[in-house]
């Protein structure tokens, strides 16, 4: 309590008793949802696990479980069918969308841009690379833009009519597109006037 721990436990009364005290308590299945939301647990693994969790320990709340496997199985069906961002766009369980690759730190960053340090990295990381908005900043003077379509992000011209140079999804394009020998991630506190089209 003194320390602000969250407190790990599947003994009922010690939960109780810890709860009574101030001490924020959780379970086994708030491990599953936090391995999932940070995109180390695939949504079709927690669907195994918390089936095998639940066939061990018939105590658990089964209101529960059924909201998970909701969720869960919708977003496993949901990532099938979108080819680009398929390996990093995840939803957690208010049903908001997050960067699994780059997540926001709410405890640390706070709400103002998402959990995101800045605006810029709100952009970049959950507009352009998670929602799919077109994307444009300037680096030395110089503009950029980049088009968002479904299935591949492309490097363009200012009326995004011609690609110069495609990447599989934003992330790709972010780690990838090279300015002076950086990546876009690298030039990232050096960009200016970073907007979501």
């Amino acid at each position: 309590k003194k320390n602000k721990y969250i407190l790990l436990t599947g003994d009922r009364k010690l939960r109780t008793a810890s709860s009574k005290d101030g001490v924020e308590v959780h379970g086994t299945i708030y491990i599953l949802d936090n391995l999932v939301t940070c995109g180390i647990l695939s949504y079709e693994r927690a669907i195994e696990k918390l089936n095998l969790l639940y066939k061990s320990n018939s105590r658990l709340p089964q209101d529960e479980k059924e909201k998970r496997l909701a969720l869960w199985t919708t977003a496993l069906n949901q990532s099938k069918s979108v080819m680009a961002r398929k390996d990093y766009a995840m939803k957690d369980l208010a049903g908001s969308g997050f960067n699994a690759k780059y997540p926001p730190n709410y405890e640390l960053n706070g709400r103002l841009y998402n959990g995101y340090k800045n605006g810029v990295e709100e952009t970049l990381f959950f507009d352009f690379a998670v929602q799919g908005y077109d994307l444009y900043f300037t680096y030395k003077g110089k503009a950029y833009h980049f088009l968002s379509e479904e299935d591949y992000v492309a490097y363009c011209d200012e009326k995004y009519t011609t690609e110069y140079q495609r990447f599989s999804d934003g992330n790709a394009a972010l780690e990838q597109f090279e300015i002076d020998g950086k990546s876009i991630i690298e030039l990232i506190d050096e960009l200016k006037d970073v907007e979501p089209i």
